[in-house]
C-alpha cells in the first residue's frame, strides 16, 4: 500500500491541496527521488525531505517493534512536524490513531553532548501543546553515547507527552546500516 488520501469533496480542493499520509515505502521514494535530483550535500538542506528520513527511520523502527502499520503526513503549514497515525486489529477490532509530533535534530556539528543537550531543552522550552510528542533525531557520531545521557540527564519534559530518540548504526564513516529508537519520557 502505497499512500492513504485525506480529502474533502473533490469540488472543494485542488490537486495541490489534497493531504497524504505516507507509508514508510512512499516515504522512502520520495527521499530517493530527492536525493538524485540535489545529491547528498544538499539534500540537508531540503528541510521536509531531511525530516522525513528521521521520520521513515522512526515509522520503520515502530512497525518492526509493534506490528503495526504506520503512516506519516506532514502538514502543509508545517505545525505540528509530522502526525503519525497508525494502524491495526486485534480481536476483529480495528485501531486508527493519530499522533502529533514535533522534531528536533541534533547535528553533526555538536561540540560535546552539553550542546545536543541545550537543542532538546530549547526546543522543550516553546511551549508545544501537550498532546504533541517529540521526537529527537541524533545525527551524531556519538549518537549512542549521547541517547543514553540524554536519557539520564533530562529532567523535564513537559509539555510533550512523549520524547522519542532515533539514531543511525553505521558501519564505517559513510556506512548506515541500522537505525535505534528509544522512548526516554515517560
Amino acid at each position: 500500500m502505497g499512500r492513504v488520501m485525506v480529502t474533502a469533496p473533490i469540488s472543494l480542493m485542488t490537486k495541490e491541496e489534497l493531504l497524504f499520509f505516507y507509508s514508510p515505502l512512499s516515504l522512502l521514494n520520495r527521499i530517493e527521488k530527492t536525493l538524485a535530483e540535489v545529491g547528498g550535500e544538499k539534500f540537508v538542506s531540503t528541510h521536509r525531505d531531511w525530516e522525513s528520513l528521521a521520520e521513515f527511520f522512526f515509522m520503520v523502527a515502530l512497525k518492526k517493534y509493534s506490528g503495526k502499520d504506520f503512516y506519516m503526513l506532514q502538514p502543509k503549514d508545517q505545525f505540528p512536524d509530522f502526525d503519525l497515525m497508525s494502524a491495526g486489529h486485534e480481536q476483529n477490532v480495528i485501531s486508527i490513531t493519530l499522533d502529533r509530533f514535533e522534531l528536533v535534530t541534533v547535528p553533526d556539528r555538536c561540540n560535546s553532548f552539553e550542546d545536543a543537550l541545550s537543542i532538546v531543552k530549547g526546543k522543550i522550552a516553546k511551549g508545544y501543546p501537550e498532546n504533541f510528542n517529540l521526537l529527537v533525531f541524533v545525527n551524531h557520531i556519538k549518537s549512542r553515547e549521547w541517547v543514553t545521557m540524554l536519557a539520564s540527564k533530562l529532567e523535564r519534559f513537559h509539555p510533550f507527552k512523549s520524547i522519542w530518540t532515533v539514531y543511525l548504526l553505521f558501519s564505517g564513516k559513510d556506512n548506515p546500516y541500522s537505525a535505534v529508537v528509544n522512548r526516554i519520557r515517560p
